[in-house]
């Protein structure tokens, strides 16, 4: 199980011939690591390649849930923002 962030849901064209399944474009984040221990929470970042996101094209169909990701916010504000 992997978590990816759907960036768009197409078909493909009827010049590529007959294909009656739709995909899906996904950026890839980085397998789940052990849980932060204040939240408890399972950890992911983007996962890259070369300094560019990995991304695959996959089946609406291989998509298993929805899930929410919760950014990591530092232990203090920044004084500009006071």
């Amino acid at each position: 199980l992997r978590v990816g962030q759907v960036r768009a849901i197409f078909t493909l064209p009827r010049q590529f011939g007959e294909y009656p399944r739709a995909l899906a474009y996904v950026e890839l984040f980085t397998p789940f690591r052990a849980r932060d221990p204040s939240s408890r929470m399972r950890q992911v970042s983007r996962s890259t390649r070369q300094l560019r996101r990995n991304a695959a094209v996959i089946h609406v169909d291989d998509i298993v849930r929805p899930c929410h990701l919760i950014p990591k916010m530092g232990e203090s504000v920044a004084p500009r923002l006071i």
